[in-house]
């Protein structure tokens, strides 16, 4: 069901778990025959969604399976066992309600896929790369609930900054088409490279079992056509932790991330945009907008605060 960008907003305001309704077994299985596309729908949605080249990896990043869906593309690691990055095009109209369809990507197979159980722990959403809000049709809202489109978030980060800043981004869309590329980071050594794979912190289930690492910040790198024919870019990198940033304080908090573009692909290992040449600049402020997001963080979120690293034998993980 087409949702109105008027409602839409109102139900943005809606609790999460008011509006959180699940998908069937048959629009799963579906949704998941959708994610298969011949040579020539991946091509177009890559031209679609990356025209300026898909994301090449350079020096630390790890090894990464590329995987095409029509709304959006991925660069998935294995090692790690979360998205790289993420590419969509992201355009003005209606919305699409939301329905949970949280399940392993049929696409991987073995131990390289992340699973639902993964993430049967305390202190970590399952958290979009692309957003199901971003969707323009319903199939394509399902298969943003893919694992291999999530990663780690603490529900502060997850539900605060993280949704605001998806919500803003939707908003610039408005006016005219929003290129975005989002990235998980690993560099826990700060030393603006990444991390090696078998170093970084990994997520724990209630058995221990350590697999999905646990990004040391994100990035969102919005990019549009300017009048005079250049690419403009909004690079924006946040770091992951517990912190809660109010609906006040978001501007501020996004404005203090605002970095090059060649910040993020150093810190990322990552070329994000091969063919984009000489006609690209990077903008040094946030884009205009008169939108004032909500958070979504609550008392039940707030809880899970004092999460520290555990570093003994084996890989490290977080715990409370």
């Amino acid at each position: 069901m087409r949702i109105p960008t008027a409602l839409w907003i109102l139900l943005l305001a809606l609790p999460m778990a008011a509006r959180a309704e699940n998908c069937s077994a048959e629009e799963r299985a579906d949704a998941d025959r959708r994610l298969w596309l011949d040579a020539a729908s991946k091509a177009f949605a890559e031209t679609t969604h990356a025209p300026w080249g898909l994301p090449v990896a350079t020096v630390g990043a790890p090894r990464l399976t590329p995987l095409t869906q029509r709304n959006y593309l991925i660069g998935y690691s294995g090692q790690l066992r979360v998205p790289v990055w993420t590419a969509n095009q992201v355009t003005a109209g209606d919305g699409v309600r939301r329905r949970d369809c949280f399940r392993a990507d049929p696409r991987l197979r073995g131990v390289e896929a992340s699973r639902p159980s993964d993430y049967r722990e305390p202190l970590f959403d399952q958290g979009h790369m692309v957003p199901s809000a971003d969707a323009i049709d319903s199939v394509g809202m399902l298969n943003t609930f893919v694992m291999s489109n999530m990663a780690p978030q603490f529900c502060q980060f997850n539900r605060g900054v993280w949704m605001m800043l998806e919500a803003l981004v939707r908003d610039y869309a408005q006016s005219s088409p929003v290129f975005v590329v989002t990235g998980a980071v690993f560099d826990y050594d700060r030393d603006a490279a990444p991390d090696a794979p078998d170093t970084v912190v990994r997520m724990a289930r209630g058995d221990r079992e350590r697999r999905v690492a646990v990004p040391s910040a994100f990035f969102k790198v919005l990019a549009r056509k300017t009048a005079e024919g250049t690419v403009e870019t909004v690079s924006i990198l946040l770091p992951h932790n517990q912190s809660e940033v109010r609906a006040h304080e978001l501007r501020g908090a996004l404005q203090r991330g605002v970095v090059t573009l060649a910040a993020v692909e150093r810190v990322s290992g990552l070329d994000l945009f091969p063919t984009v040449g000489a006609g690209h600049r990077d903008a040094t402020t946030l884009w205009p907008s008169e939108l004032r997001p909500r958070s979504f963080v609550d008392s039940r979120c707030r809880r899970t605060s004092g999460a520290v690293v555990e570093r003994g034998t084996g890989l490290p993980y977080y715990r409370r």
